[in-house]
């Protein structure tokens, strides 16, 4: 299985138009710039959990900066609502 393919089915054609609008960007470039994001975090997931033995650590910088994991869980509401999408930006 592509796991990249598989993370960017997550987001709609409608969503990654937002996004690019959001970014005053070109679809193409939010895409190419989309592979790359997602290659250099689960490259870097793989290599906290080498280094770690387990993904925990990666848990414990979820929890510790707040974020529960409910903003990614509908991508479609996260890309129309700028003010989070800014917010995500503001704090990294």
């Amino acid at each position: 299985m592509d796991i990249i393919n598989s993370l960017k089915s997550r987001i709609g054609g409608a969503e990654e138009v937002k996004l690019s609008q959001f970014l005053g960007e070109s679809i193409k470039s939010v895409d190419k710039s989309m592979d790359l994001s997602l290659n250099a975090m689960l490259g870097g997931l793989k290599e906290i959990a080498r280094k770690e033995g387990d993904a925990s650590s990666i848990m414990k910088v979820i929890n510790d900066g707040g974020h529960s994991g409910d903003l990614t869980d509908d991508l479609a509401w996260l890309f129309k609502n700028s003010d989070k999408i800014q917010l995500l930006i503001t704090i990294g």
